[in-house]
């Protein structure tokens, strides 16, 4: 949602319009429905086969000039499928409210009404009587009430050329809803954005249902040789004239900088310590530094067809600021393309003040504060916050949910206020975007300052079928809240929505999670089904007789990625990350710039589900 959403709000406030599949499109009542836009009152017309400007100004009694006015994109005519806004202002209302006028593929039709002649209808549609009588033989003997007339709307000389141009077809294809499908997996598979498919379909305000079909855009074929030029095209074909100009950000080799805590020296008193029948050990602290590590050599190892080289060099950085400063106001740092780490906050943005200075970017692979990207355009973070954690989540339920009742839970509690207020905006915009000003705040809200078994019972009624969405972190509450709901199961279909922290949660019921549906949010979700996630697997067991872990795959996917993007776009790749993702999407990245003079946060989240006593995507 979003930005995009809020840019694209004169776009979206639109309600399903009639549809006739037959040659015939009588302007019905159904199509009177008044949408406001921005302020303004309009019809929507959906173009059929051999539309007209022309015959959609008699069929609404509105200049042609105004039509334009309105929707500037038809100035070259129409395309079957299009959403024509019908800016009510300026209709003839006395004239639209008796019209019977309907639309024919080339032709006007026209009911004729008491005291209608053929001389009135030629000034009415500026068409000849000869050219009505050629298509309408038997009004030669007169007209009857009640009589259909095709009036030849493209074989008027008069009418300027585009308005009698018939609407051409467009592409698009047809599917039809099978059972859980969801905007968000057909999105995935059709390779286009939810509000794509939205607004496509004239805005989904009923949402998705089984055998329903849907209008998906069709990706051409030039743009998928397009897509594939793209990706194999070399880094300067890429850059174009920008990257030859400035060979200091397109190289032939590219510095990189790990920083991890290996905690090498206490690794190495443990290891002469050890006596003979001790088992392999290592300090705990250097366990996901050494977890990441191998998962950036087993990429190292893997990346072909680059063009660039590539120097890495590790720090062994254990949690020692002096050892940081060291390098960092070494002369040689200055070098450095890329700077992967430190791990902990206080040494990354101790790194951050000087990458910064000399303007090199810097990553984090692991979860941190976002304050680590304020005023720093140079840094990326690559594990989503929690507030991406209650978007996704929002938007998932908001985006499938059809005829549940969507409920919003305000805990109440001081640590959950951001991530409510969060959720709350986003059904905001949703229901601006989506919903006729006339029905804003159709998603309910339930406030609980405690666990209230009058309210809960209150609140979900027999039969009932609800998604709630729970932005909380506070496990207590959480708890609580599944414990009530559990007792309404019996008698109503619930479906929780909950966030990543539940997740280690030990004291919720595995069988309660169940029966409630959860759904929940994933930074990081390893789809065992995928080949290549297979394939990494057996690598990384045949490398080192163990199966990674997160931060095993977070190592290698992290290290690909950006090696990748050097070698795409040299070091422009920030500016670059949405092209990037479109090539690159199962490495979970999706960046998004949090500020002008800030830095980049990934967004990709996953929703999962408990199926079977396992997490499953959705």
């Amino acid at each position: 949602m979003g930005i995009k959403r809020q840019i694209s709000f004169l776009l979206f406030l639109v309600s399903i319009l009639g549809y006739s599949q037959n040659a015939f499109t009588q302007v019905e009542a159904e199509n009177y429905i008044i949408h406001k836009i921005d302020g303004n009152k309009y019809y929507l017309h959906t173009v059929k086969k051999g539309n007209t400007l022309y015959s959609l100004s008699k069929a609404y009694a509105i200049e042609i000039s105004d039509l334009v006015s309105e929707n500037p994109g038809v100035k070259d005519g129409l395309t079957i499928n299009q959403i024509i806004k019908i800016p009510v202002k300026h209709v003839d209302k006395k004239e639209f409210k008796s019209n019977q006028v309907g639309i024919e593929g080339n032709f006007v039709t026209h009911l004729v009404k008491p005291q209608e002649t053929l001389f009135s209808l030629k000034k009415k549609y500026g068409v000849g009587i000869e050219s009505i009588l050629k298509e309408n033989p038997e009004a030669a003997d007169g007209l009857k009430i009640g009589m259909t007339l095709k009036i030849p709307v493209i074989y008027d000389a008069k009418a300027p050329k585009v308005s009698t141009k018939p609407a051409e077809p467009d592409s698009f294809i047809a599917h039809i809803i099978k059972p859980k499908e969801t905007l968000y997996s057909l999105a995935k598979t059709y390779e286009v954005s939810i509000d794509t498919l939205i607004w496509v379909n004239h805005g989904l305000p009923s949402g998705l249902s089984v055998g329903q079909q849907l209008r998906i855009p069709k990706l051409t074929e030039e743009y998928g040789k397009k897509k594939k030029n793209r990706q194999a095209k070399t880094r300067y074909e890429l850059l174009g004239e920008l990257a030859k100009r400035d060979t200091n950000m397109v190289k032939d080799t590219y510095n990189i900088a790990v920083f991890l805590p290996f905690y090498l020296d206490i690794n190495d008193t443990i290891e002469v310590n050890k006596t003979e029948i001790d088992e392999e050990t290592v300090y705990s602290k250097a366990t996901v530094a050494i977890d990441i590590y191998k998962g950036m050599m087993l990429a190292i190892d893997s990346i072909k067809g680059t063009k660039a080289n590539f120097n890495i060099k590790i720090f062994d950085t254990a949690n020692d600021s002096n050892k940081i400063i060291e390098i960092i106001y070494d002369t040689s740092f200055t070098d450095f393309d890329l700077v992967i780490g430190p791990l902990y906050k206080s040494n990354f943005l101790m790194v951050s003040e000087r990458c910064k200075k000399f303007g090199i970017h810097q990553v984090s692979p692991v979860p941190l504060s976002n304050k680590i990207l304020l005023g720093n355009p140079h840094v990326s973070k690559i594990v989503p916050s929690l507030p991406n954690h209650v978007k996704a989540i929002t938007n998932y339920v908001l985006d499938t949910s059809d005829s549940a009742e969507v409920i919003l839970i305000n805990s109440y509690r001081v640590r959950d206020e951001t991530l409510y207020n969060l959720a709350k905006r986003e059904i905001e915009e949703f229901e601006m975007l989506y919903y006729d000003s006339l029905y804003l705040d159709t998603i309910k809200t339930l406030k609980l300052y405690e666990i209230d078994t009058n309210i809960i019972n209150a609140t979900f009624k027999d039969s009932g079928v609800y998604n709630i969405i729970v932005p909380s972190k506070d496990q207590v509450f959480v708890t609580e809240l599944v414990v009530a709901l559990m007792k309404k199961t019996d008698r109503c279909s619930i479906n929780v929505y909950g966030i990543e922290p539940w997740e280690n949660y030990d004291n919720l019921d595995i069988n309660h999670l169940h029966k409630l549906n959860l759904h929940i949010t994933k930074s990081f979700f390893t789809n065992e089904s995928n080949p290549k996630v297979t394939n990494f697997y057996n690598q990384y067991f045949r490398r080192y007789a163990t199966f990674p872990n997160v931060y095993g795959f977070t190592g290698f996917n992290a290290t690909y990625f950006y090696l990748k993007a050097l070698d795409h776009y040299g070091l422009y790749f920030p500016k670059k990350y949405d092209e990037f993702h479109a090539i690159y999407p199962d490495f979970g990245f999706d960046f998004y710039q949090t500020g002008i003079e800030s830095g980049f946060e990934n967004k990709f989240v996953t929703v999962v589900k408990y199926i079977d006593f396992q997490l499953v995507e959705q």
